[in-house]
């Protein structure tokens, strides 16, 4: 459990809600947690037409498309929005390098 959560969970037992029904805090307990929990992503995750963050360069990156060429699997990438990969560029794929949101 990390320190938003221990956060979390000292707040929501502090504090009794009357006016809040359980499955508003219950929605809001989840987006929360979805905010606090940042994994990896596997290749898998990785669409066409989506932002990531690359951890080893500290930036936002557009994924053009993911190519899964054997035996590497791979990433067409820019630093914004593309139509064509002639404009982007290409980097293999590197597991525990890609999230969701800043690292």
């Amino acid at each position: 459990m990390n320190k938003y959560q221990v956060a979390l969970n000292i707040f929501c037992e502090q504090n009794t809600f009357k006016d809040i029904s359980k499955d508003v805090l219950n929605e809001n307990y989840k987006l929360l947690q979805e905010l606090v929990n940042n994994p990896p992503l596997k290749f898998e995750d990785l669409h066409e037409g989506i932002w990531v963050w690359d951890d080893k360069t500290k930036s936002y990156i557009y994924i053009f498309k993911p190519l899964e060429w054997e035996p590497v699997r791979g990433i067409r990438y820019a630093s914004h929005i593309i139509t064509n990969s002639v404009e982007g560029y290409y980097m293999d794929f590197e597991e525990n390098r890609f999230y969701r949101r800043e690292v």
